[in-house]
């Protein structure tokens, strides 16, 4: 009998004794490090000329081509390559070639399992039968004559970018297809009965007259258009998704008789909702509307954990929530009158309202906030703190805070604080929790950190793009293994422009970015930490033994 506990114990041992091997250490961060570059890479040029240097082919698994010239996958190997992209197509192939030019479908790896084709519909003609047997998904597909009417057998995950005339065609789809997308043309008349029974999920954007076109296994139904029959919705499913583009009215009464469902994201014009309306399956409700009452008693199941809701009407409040309620994210003006006992003591999230002078924006009172809440985000609160649960973990402080921390007014509890984009206030000692583990700071932060402000709890600190003080040594704790400067995704670049001196940086840090195109001291590796496995300047990863 093979005892599982004792197997487990040694191989804890073992993965310890590996990773404590500074050798075997060193390479399982390098080749960690050339995966994070090389997983997904685009190709723009020449293939040949980029693909010829192939020390890195065994990371690559997603390859963009953005080229005219054919994509030579057969002179190359891939061992694990899964995602092939066509970007732009600079030209229209010729008429007697059926498929995209720059990729021949006999050279395409046996470990690929998805194409995806371009979106433009003037260029983007495909056919899947010369395609190996492993893809299993297709995106963007576009056929142009019936001789190209053919899915591989076996096909689980098809999009059409638009599809033409062939649904009369038995057999059409593979009996192993469970994701459909099924594109902007559609004759439903003609497919009753050729949808396959494996089907699980589905997407389409036209009007639906017949609920007979569904197969019973449907789970997952996403709608472009509101039906215009009472009824129309599968039986089964557990997930519904009606995001229309053109101006309708919803009346959730149309959703009785749906026990099953469990997950529902509206996104219309006009709803309507009554007592009793979504069913008491629900437990996740999303809500994007134009026009919506208030939210009022019994109006939402009992069953709802998760709600997210967005009403563009300035007007709309939130009267009442139901009593077990877990996560609740108000985008709109639904929260912006809270009070004492609006929030059911069960909600462990909130999110206070994200859209220009309509949150919540008020001196928060013992009351307000549930004593068991774990997730914060204020949303576009911007008042002096003086209570909040201390049940709090993580603490998000939205877009416009901007307001001094006082010393213990945060929860002792708290590991994760982000700062709002505005906040560039001083820091003072003991306004930071001692269990702190992540600390971000918005891009209007430019303030100098002073030692011992920053708790020795802290592993993770990242600086936004205003930021541009000299790092004392001491001011950085011991305990911190990645340190990031600068936003590099953002639009305005890094200010940062001070020398790392010596005895800066913990000899404890791991990841060190340096993403400040402006930063233009010389970069003393005697001070860079022995620990240090990934250093990011600029967006370019320093290869250099030393640093890895």
């Amino acid at each position: 009998m093979v005892d599982y506990n004792k197997s487990e114990k040694n191989f804890e041992i073992l993965f310890f004794k590996v990773y404590r091997n500074k050798y075997l250490n060193h390479k399982i961060y390098t080749h960690l490090s050339l995966f994070r570059e090389y997983r997904k890479i685009e190709l723009n040029l020449d293939p040949i000329e980029i693909l010829k240097y192939r020390e890195y082919f065994s990371y690559i698994q997603e390859i963009k081509y953005n080229g005219t010239l054919e994509l030579p996958l057969s002179r190359f190997s891939f061992p694990i390559l899964k995602t092939i992209e066509i970007g732009r197509f600079s030209k229209t192939p010729p008429e007697n070639i059926s498929y995209l030019t720059s990729i021949d479908p006999a050279s395409v790896p046996n470990s690929v399992d998805t194409i995806i084709f371009p979106l433009d519909e003037d260029i983007n003609v495909t056919c899947l039968r010369n395609f190996p047997d492993s893809i299993k998904t297709f995106k963007n597909v576009k056929f142009l004559n019936q001789n190209d009417y053919y899915i591989p057998s076996g096909v689980t995950s098809l999009t059409f970018n638009s599809t033409i005339g062939f649904w009369n065609i038995k057999d059409f789809f593979p009996p192993t297809l469970t994701f459909l997308d099924l594109g902007l043309a559609w004759a439903y008349t003609s497919v009753i009965g050729i949808l396959p029974q494996s089907m699980k999920t589905l997407k389409v954007r036209t009007q639906i007259y017949d609920e007979s076109i569904f197969p019973s296994s449907l789970t997952d139904l996403t709608m472009s258009q509101v039906p215009k029959l009472i009824g129309l919705y599968p039986k089964n499913l557990k997930k519904l998704s009606i995001i229309s583009t053109v101006h309708s009215d919803l009346n959730l009464n149309s959703l009785n008789g749906l026990n099953s469902l469990e997950i529902l994201e509206l996104d219309t014009n006009s709803l309507l909702l009554e007592i009793n309306s979504v069913p008491q399956s629900v437990t996740i409700l999303n809500i994007k509307t134009a026009s919506f009452h208030n939210l009022y008693r019994d109006m939402l199941p009992k069953s709802l954990k998760s709600l997210k809701i967005n009403v563009y009407v300035d007007s709309f409040r939130i009267i009442s929530l139901p009593v077990g309620l877990l996560e609740l994210n108000c985008i709109s003006s639904g929260l912006k009158d809270l009070d004492v006992g609006l929030l059911p003591e069960s909600l462990t999230s909130l999110c206070l309202g994200k859209k220009k002078n309509k949150g919540f924006n008020k001196p928060i009172k013992d009351g307000y906030l549930p004593n068991y809440l774990k997730s914060l985000d204020f949303g576009e609160f911007n008042q002096q703190i003086n209570y909040l649960p201390h049940s709090l973990v993580n603490l998000n402080f939205g877009e416009f805070f901007n307001k001094q921390i006082i010393p213990n007014s945060l929860p002792s509890n708290v590991e994760k604080i982000v700062f709002s984009p505005l906040f560039n206030q001083k820091l003072l000692l003991n306004s930071l929790p001692l269990k702190l583990v992540h600390l971000e700071f918005g891009n209007n932060f430019n303030n100098q950190i002073p030692v011992d402000i920053l708790p020795q709890s802290l592993k993770t600190l990242i600086f936004g793009n205003r930021f541009n003080q000299l790092f004392l040594p001491g001011s950085l704790p011991s305990s911190i293994s990645k340190l990031i400067i600068g936003n590099k995704g953002s639009i305005t670049a890094s200010c940062f422009n001070n020398p790392i001196n010596e005895n800066v940086l913990p000899q404890t840090l791991k990841h060190f970015e340096l993403n400040c195109p402006r930063y233009s001291h010389p970069i003393n590796e005697s001070f860079l930490p022995s620990s240090l496995r990934i250093f990011i300047v600029s967006d370019n990863i320093i290869k250099n033994d030393r640093v890895f």
